[in-house]
């Protein structure tokens, strides 16, 4: 059988054509995957099975570790172990997969609200603009509207875009890009 880094990514697509999994949800595990696994010698993707997920960790972060904050980093690390242990589960027996589903947590209505707010959702050197009913109604809700991009912008500081679109369209990535750019005080660093 061949578990291949390609034919991850190929089982990833599956899961997504097929509905097995939510869209979003591939979209990041193979983000996360091709970036990761992208360090690696075409010997070492020829079979994910035998691939050291703390080494490739390790060695990630010593090649681009400034890029990325700690959190992202752990995000990325779990996003291909259990992209690999699914697609493993997968090529074992691929009738009978089903992808995991994670535990339901109980909770009532006043503690999600409660969590919500106490997380916080950018970091920016900016002060906090007040709250309008917008932004209210979506620090409530549990469902992400798109994909949270962290950028690393300089070393002390890491913005993050929220809600892009996991469809993400290049004039409307260039449209953002202006609005960025316009926002600029000089080119001088």
């Amino acid at each position: 059988m061949n578990y291949s880094a390609e034919e991850l990514e190929k089982f990833l697509d599956h899961l997504a054509t097929k509905g097995l999994m939510p869209k979003p949800t591939v979209v990041a595990r193979k983000g996360a995957c091709s970036k990761m696994l992208s360090i690696l010698d075409d010997s070492e993707k020829s079979d994910v099975r035998e691939i050291d997920l703390d080494e490739l960790t390790s060695r990630f972060i010593n090649l681009n570790g400034t890029d990325y904050t700690p959190d992202s980093l752990k995000t990325y690390k779990s996003r291909v172990s259990k992209s690999i242990e699914d697609f493993i589960r997968y090529k074992l027996d691929p009738l009978g997969f089903k992808v995991k589903q994670p535990a339901a947590k109980k909770t009532n209505a006043k503690q999600s609200t409660e969590t919500l707010q106490a997380q916080p959702t950018t970091t920016t050197s900016l002060p906090p603009s007040p709250p309008t009913p917008d932004t209210q109604a979506a620090a409530t809700t549990n469902q992400p509207s798109g994909l949270t991009l962290p950028i690393p912008i300089r070393q002390d500081l890491v913005i993050q875009v929220i809600g892009l679109p996991y469809d993400l369209k290049q004039v409307e990535a260039q449209k953002i890009a202006n609005v960025i750019l316009a926002m600029a005080a000089s080119n001088e660093f």
